[in-house]
């Protein structure tokens, strides 16, 4: 009786939704860059991974994309504010093929909040259609992904505000025995205003290079991002002209362990360095350096139900900017950038004088995360294990947060 009320309450509570970020999250990964527990989000870092996950379809629950509206908070995906998106992956003889709806990258939000002066100026790249095809020859998997998105908003009474944005990107993967590499190009993507001053961001061709080589248990792991744009924006009085630059290093290592009896424990760390450059009259730039620690667990408890936590922190980490102050009347980066780093990156808005350098250590973030998976047969309902708070108490479970950014994945 017990397990029929649980299993309900959860069910209930989940809205029937399903995403497999919920599972690396309560494991202490990365949703947006998985770089060492496999799952079927690992296709948007490697479409080799196509193969691995045929004959699957997932939903998962969360909000509409936002196009123009919100703070960095609400715009960049967080375990707080997902959005909603599905997808499912069929094989057909050799080849495995497959659509997904609605994955939308923090990193193209953040990047185009640099030239908005207000929340919203810029259309996102939103409507995003990710097709998918692979293959296994037996001596290597191979996969290939296109994005494309293509948004318009149109507004007859003032066709001068009228915005528009598009983007495209294409993913290629393999994997050869413990080898595994992959190409990840942004092939262009922009965004604008047809204001009388506009604003604009325009995406030049992008690379995210990277691979990992598995030595049993053990995966090492090497990534290389880089990104660059021009823009302009009326958040500065001159319609200022600029160019920016993205860049990411990480280097990582991970553990997987089999405990036996359907557990398994999962280490990672790595080493990442990320870089923001801003061609304004007073350049401004963040680098920012951190080397997070994650060990997560799980178990399975019974044919139907799994169990899964974390804790993860950051062995070292720090901030350096310069001139990150979010004002245009300086002339350094708007308001609505400054924000988004903010948010991504934990930088200080405050620092006001030009040609002013600060560097902050990362404050203290240690995170225990907790989710479950429930089976069905052929149907899994995953989900984070939520907490709140009552009145002064900090971390109580509740029934109205059983499982939080819950997710479904049905296998054909």
């Amino acid at each position: 009786m017990k397990k029929i009320i649980i299993a309900a309450s959860l069910l209930g509570l989940s809205g029937g939704a399903y995403a497999t970020s919920a599972r690396l999250e309560a494991l202490g990964s990365s949703v947006t860059d998985n770089y060492f527990i496999n799952d079927n989000r690992s296709i948007f870092l490697n479409a080799a991974y196509v193969n691995d996950y045929a004959d699957s379809m997932n939903m998962e629950w969360g909000t509409a994309g936002t196009l123009v509206a919100g703070t960095a908070n609400t715009r960049l995906t967080v375990s707080a504010a997902p959005k909603a998106q599905a997808g499912f992956l069929r094989k057909s003889g050799k080849y495995v093929y497959g659509v997904n709806l609605g994955n939308e990258s923090n990193t193209g939000v953040l990047l185009r909040m640099a030239a908005e002066g207000t929340a919203g100026e810029l259309l996102q790249a939103d409507n995003v259609v990710d097709v998918f095809i692979g293959s296994d020859t037996g001596s290597m998997k191979w996969g290939w992904n296109l994005l494309y998105t293509n948004s318009k908003l149109e507004n007859s009474g003032t066709p001068t505000n009228d915005k528009e944005e598009k983007n495209m990107a294409t993913r290629l993967g393999m994997i050869m025995g413990d080898t595994e590499a992959f190409a990840n190009v942004s092939l262009g993507g922009e965004s604008k205003t047809k204001a009388t001053n506009p604003t604009e961001f325009d995406g030049s061709l992008g690379l995210h290079l990277g691979g990992a080589y598995n030595m049993g248990a053990n995966k090492l792991v090497a990534s290389y991002k880089s990104l660059k744009w021009d823009q302009k924006s009326n958040a500065f009085t001159s319609n200022l002209a600029v160019a920016g630059k993205y860049s990411e290093i990480v280097v990582g290592y991970g553990n997987t362990k089999d405990l036996g009896n359907g557990a398994t424990l999962f280490t990672n760390a790595r080493y990442q360095i990320t870089k923001v450059d801003v061609a304004t009259t007073n350049a401004a730039s963040m680098t920012h350096t951190v080397l997070p620690l994650a060990v997560g667990f799980e178990a399975k408890a019974n044919d139907w139900l799994t169990w899964r936590g974390s804790v993860s922190h950051n062995l070292t980490g720090s901030v350096k900017q310069k001139n990150i102050m979010g004002g245009g009347g300086s002339q350094n980066v708007t308001a609505q950038f400054a924000g988004a780093l903010a948010a991504a990156f934990n930088t200080d808005t405050t620092v006001v004088t030009a040609d002013v350098e600060k560097t902050a250590t990362i404050a203290n973030n240690t995170a225990v995360a907790a989710g479950a998976s429930l089976m069905f047969g052929k149907l899994t309902v995953d989900g984070m294990v939520g907490s709140t708070v009552t009145g002064t108490k900090v971390g109580v479970l509740t029934l109205s947060n059983l499982l939080t950014r819950v997710a479904m994945t049905y296998w054909f």
